[in-house]
């Protein structure tokens, strides 16, 4: 009787035309990738100023700028406390600071300081992390006026050297005394060359070629297509907070580049996961229940028709745990302060790799990776129906940081000695990203157009 009523009901749904149809199911798939990808971006703008916000919460942050104005204003009343250890305070300091490591700041150690209340303090470190722990220790022990100075030292770095005052206050100099600025390298014509065209040919060409592209895939309704536009939207928005901050903040804002670099890593994870669903659907053709998988004449038993294990799932979870060990190079890697200064056809320009973008490319990434790596392969140990699909979301989504972490790092340790080559190979592979793109939609135009008639 319930198989009646069933046969019922379908026959009636065929003579209405009420049969769900594949295309109603990729139209349902496409607002599921339009619903992630929108819930990533929204996180990828807010976490990074929650987490900035969280930081300093309770404590007063400055910029260098407004520090170095406020100490010269405040002359007498003022005190710059470098938290840094003594070795790196002696090779390099702001004239006028006074220098309390925070590991005898956190003992005790005063020595320098005004009684309570009666002077400012503006704390700063190497990057910014440590001096608030210090404003904290501080405030925790009485001092009222106490500020962090944002970005520490390498910020600083940014600030050109005009020698404000008679005394030339909070100048770098060595521990001496003597003034010891930040290093000048002079660039030969052509590597002038190379940083103007990373800049104003490589850089806009892949933007307006990533453009188009968002323009044609826009209504692209498959799975991998759709991957591919929203890996191409957070890419281009990535690389147009990249141009704005180069372009009308000097390079200094760090939320901007926090916010190109998880462009980058968005992009990497969507179109790897674009990669997936079209060697699945299209080649492999292990998700669709009634398709032969082309691993077949490989394997001679399917787990589609027996009950059998899948070589292919094998596969995957040896990939996944060979990927998660390679992901904890970078963890064993040191951090490297590189900042000299150049000029490219008469602009002065300053070339660093701040400590806060190193500890996201080589610490923050490769946990990121773990955690959804091991999300990927726990599915797929446990997970009885159909883990695949689902182990592949989280793959890629591990694929991003990964990509990113192994991009940057490389290229940094490889001409940390001279960045115009790292930012030249960096620009270099996100046109070469983008033009595999075009490449591989025009071999197979015949067959998206196909697939959409």
């Amino acid at each position: 009787m319930p198989q009646k009523n069933m046969l019922r009901g379908l026959s009636f749904e065929v003579e209405n035309n009420r049969l769900p149809r594949r295309d109603d199911d990729m139209k349902h798939r496409m607002s599921r990738i339009d619903r992630l990808a929108i819930v990533v971006g929204i996180l990828g703008i807010v976490i990074p100023i929650l987490i900035a916000k969280g930081l300093t919460y309770g404590i007063s942050s400055v910029t260098p700028f407004i520090a170095r104005q406020m100490l010269i204003e405040k002359s007498g009343r003022s005190v710059l406390l470098d938290v840094r250890p003594r070795e790196q305070y002696g090779a390099r300091h702001l004239k006028g600071s006074i220098n309390i490591p925070l590991g005898e700041l956190s003992e005790g150690n005063r020595e320098g300081l005004a009684p309570r209340g009666s002077q400012s303090i503006y704390v700063i470190c190497r990057s910014g992390k440590n001096s608030l722990s210090a404003a904290r220790i501080l405030k925790r022990d009485g001092y009222v006026d106490v500020t962090n100075v944002l970005g520490g030292m390498e910020a600083w770095s940014y600030e050109p050297e005009t020698h404000i005052g008679t005394d030339q206050l909070y100048d770098f100099v060595d521990a001496g005394g003597n003034p010891k600025p930040i290093p000048f390298r002079p660039m030969s014509f052509f590597e002038q060359t190379v940083a103007f065209a990373s800049a104003f040919v490589v850089k806009p060409a892949y933007g307006l070629l990533s453009f188009l592209l968002i323009l044609i895939l826009w209504k692209k309704r498959s799975g991998a297509l759709a991957s591919v536009r929203w890996g191409l939207i957070f890419f281009f928005l990535g690389e147009q907070a990249c141009a704005v901050n180069y372009l009308f903040y000097g390079e200094r804002s760090r939320l901007l580049e926090m916010w190109h670099s998880l462009g980058m890593v968005f992009a990497f994870s969507f179109i790897t996961y674009s990669i997936l669903e079209a060697v699945d659907r299209h080649i492999v053709k292990y998700t669709e229940a009634d398709a032969r998988c082309a691993l077949l004449d490989c394997c001679h038993r399917c787990a589609k028709q027996t009950e059998v294990a899948c070589n292919l799932e094998r596969l995957f979870v040896f990939l996944i745990i060979g990927t998660m060990l390679v992901a904890l190079m970078p963890l064993s890697t040191q951090y490297q302060w590189v900042t000299y200064r150049s000029g490219i056809f008469g602009r002065a320009y300053l070339y660093t790799h701040a400590a806060l973008y190193q500890a996201f490319e080589m610490r923050l990434c490769p946990l990121m990776v773990e955690v959804l790596f091991g999300a990927s392969l726990g599915i797929l140990l446990w997970k009885k129906n159909n883990p695949v699909p689902l182990a592949k979301v989280f793959f890629a989504a591990g694929a991003g940081p990964l990509g990113f972490s192994f991009l940057r790092g490389m290229l940094f340790k490889w001409y940390s000695e001279n960045l115009v080559w790292m930012i030249l190979w960096e620009e270099f592979t996100e046109l070469l990203m983008v033009a595999a793109i075009i490449v591989i939609l025009w071999v197979f135009r015949d067959e998206i157009a196909q697939r959409k008639r």
